[in-house]
């Protein structure tokens, strides 16, 4: 419920600032989105496969930084952070059950 109405007031969400608000370490959601088939690396970065670009659960944005060098950088969405955050909370309670 609290993941809701967040994500209702809020826009775009970075990696970390998803972690925090689902309590994970990163490397262990980092995990998690590349065993589910939700993002991997590419050329350093992390990037969400395009069907979850088309439906409608990330942004990737792009940019150049101070020094001239091109960047993504992948956003989730509102819905993005709605749906990743019941994803991860049926993982932990797999995990809880199956031991």
């Amino acid at each position: 419920e609290f993941v809701g109405r967040y994500v209702e007031s809020t826009g775009l969400m970075g990696f970390r600032q998803v972690c925090k608000l689902l309590k994970v370490k990163e490397n262990d959601f980092r995990a998690f989105l590349s065993d589910q088939g939700i993002m991997y690396r590419l050329g350093g970065e992390w990037v969400p496969y395009a069907n979850h670009i088309d439906a409608g659960r990330f942004v990737v944005k792009t940019g150049t930084a101070d020094n001239d060098h091109a960047f993504n950088s992948a956003k989730f969405t509102p819905k993005g952070v709605q749906w990743v955050s019941k994803l991860w909370g049926d993982q932990i309670y797999q995990d809880m059950v199956n031991g």
